[in-house]
């Protein structure tokens, strides 16, 4: 099914909702986990839900769409609220990035230059501090497709990459709360299984 037909019954299941939800952005993972956009990473297990009925905010709408989510056996699902209306819907596949994709990174000519710079240096510690600093420098969307570039052609070992993530992460919540206002489970679900955050509006109320 399509994500627009998605969008539909999901748009149906959420007009019984009555307020708003307190954490609009909402990540059910393929165990039916539940993320929300938070600093303090709020997630509530599948376990928790079946022995309780209980979610976070809104109890009765995120009861009806994990219900559907599991009817359609969707692995992944990504919603955001605007109020009580729903405005993005992603159900992603994983590794569905190609070279296409990095075309705008790429036409950035001191961002290749960054980039070769990283490939022909030895040191992991000189290596993370050069991506770091060059990541601070971006624009938020431009630096987490950067590490998706990073991945995709393998310049780094995915630990390495997970720590240059969590640093910048830091970051920015350091000079935005940038974790209050987005959903990091899912941004680093996208980073690391590479799959487009293109219909993503990550909020950061602070020009890096």
């Amino acid at each position: 099914m399509s994500e627009e037909n998605i969008k539909a019954k999901i748009n149906h299941l959420c007009k019984k909702s009555k307020k708003e939800f307190a954490f609009p952005k909402i990540y059910i993972d393929e165990d039916n986990d539940l993320h929300y956009n938070s600093l303090n990473n709020i997630f509530i297990s599948s376990c928790y839900i079946e022995r309780n009925g209980l979610f976070y905010n809104n109890n009765e709408v995120l009861k009806d769409i994990v219900a559907y989510k599991k009817e359609l056996d969707i692995s992944d699902l990504y919603l955001e609220f605007d109020g009580r209306d729903l405005s993005v819907v992603i159900s992603p596949e994983y590794n569905s990035i190609s070279e296409d994709y990095f075309k705008e990174l790429c036409a950035m000519s001191f961002t290749i230059g960054m980039i070769n710079k990283v490939q022909r240096e030895t040191d992991q510690l000189v290596r993370c501090q050069t991506t770091l600093n060059y990541l601070k420098l971006l624009d938020v969307k431009k630096a987490f497709i950067l590490i998706q570039y990073i991945i995709f052609h393998n310049l780094m070992t995915i630990s390495e990459v997970l720590n240059i993530f969590k640093l910048y992460l830091c970051h920015l919540d350091e000079v935005s709360e940038f974790s209050n206002v987005n959903n990091i489970m899912f941004l680093q679900k996208a980073l690391f299984c590479q799959f487009s955050i293109n219909d993503i509006y990550f909020f950061s109320p602070i020009t890096q």
